[in-house]
């Protein structure tokens, strides 16, 4: 028996997206309730209902069976019962990308209060050595509130096992992208190019 017609197998972790014939687009999918679905298909804006939350992370995946999942085929939460196909200009796409961090793994130590230094007996010599440290604290807070804020902007990647329609898990992985609260504004004005309903009920599609 020959296998040599056989299709390649996927790599492990590959983004299988949809994306325009031109490349300037990509496709990428998510769950919500009617209310903002609705609203936002209308006027093409996520943001259009007042449902809609730019003050949490949300997750685009560019699969539509990772998606169907993850929302349990529109059973598992109201909150994810209609899918929107959310086309993306591809280079914001790829930028998105480029600020990821991955979701699992040790995240780098930060940087604690120096480390005290020895007292003597003398009372100035205290005093001078509490200032100094006073100032390395606030240094170090300064610094541990910077980092915090730039933390704030990172774009969280995540692989998780593909997913056939009929939810079956497969050998290899499908990515999730999770864009902060901080850069939320930014994609829905700028990044967005058009928005989709995928079907009224994806219960009556399967």
């Amino acid at each position: 028996m020959s296998f040599s017609n056989l299709p390649p197998k996927p790599p492990t972790r590959q983004i299988r997206g949809l994306q325009e014939e031109d490349g300037t687009t990509i496709t990428v999918y998510q769950a919500y309730p009617s209310t903002i679905a609705t609203a936002a298909v209308t006027h093409q804006r996520l943001d259009a209902s007042p449902d809609f939350r730019t003050t949490r992370m949300t997750w685009i995946k560019p699969s539509w069976a990772w998606m169907l999942y993850r929302s349990g085929y529109s059973y598992k939460d109201p909150g994810q019962e209609r899918k929107l196909a959310i086309k993306m200009k591809r280079e914001d796409f790829l930028a998105l990308l480029g600020r990821g961090v991955l979701t699992h793994g040790t995240a780098p130590p930060r940087p604690g209060p120096q480390q005290e230094q020895k007292m003597t007996s003398d009372s100035k010599g205290r005093i001078s050595e509490e200032r100094e440290e006073n100032a390395a604290s606030e240094e170090n807070s300064r610094e541990s509130k910077r980092k915090d804020r730039l933390q704030s902007l990172d774009v969280k990647i995540q692989w998780d096992p593909e997913r056939t329609v009929r939810l079956h898990s497969l050998n290899y992985r499908s990515i999730q992208i999770g864009i902060p609260a901080g850069l939320i504004k930014e994609w829905v004005q700028d990044m967005i190019v058009s928005i989709e309903l995928q079907g009224e009920s994806v219960e009556e599609d399967t």
